[in-house]
């Protein structure tokens, strides 16, 4: 509705192994801004390990910042990650990576 390169917020908060995939996805259909955020909650539980390896390697000029943070739930707290990014454009290769 709003075009090309109109997101400048991207919130990842529902199934970890899959915020690699939305990512890319979102990246060649062009709707990043070209300085889109991302923010991906409870990246260590239950995690995000592919997303986690693919953005906290440098690499095309952007690296996830990894803060820990205390997750509350259960019997008392459990340390999880969050993780958090400047989006900057990088190629994406067919079939991903």
């Amino acid at each position: 509705e709003l075009g090309s390169h109109s997101v400048g917020l991207l919130f990842m908060d529902h199934r970890g192994t899959r915020f690699h995939d939305e990512l890319e996805l979102f990246e060649r259909q062009g709707m990043p801004s070209a300085l889109m955020d991302t923010i991906a909650d409870n990246v260590l539980h239950p995690g995000a390990p592919v997303f986690l390896w693919q953005e906290t390697r440098p690499r095309g000029g952007r690296m996830a910042t990894i803060w820990s943070l205390p997750e509350f739930g259960g019997e008392g707290s459990i340390e999880d990650w969050m993780a958090f990014e400047q989006h900057m454009p990088c190629e994406i290769k067919p079939g991903g990576g």
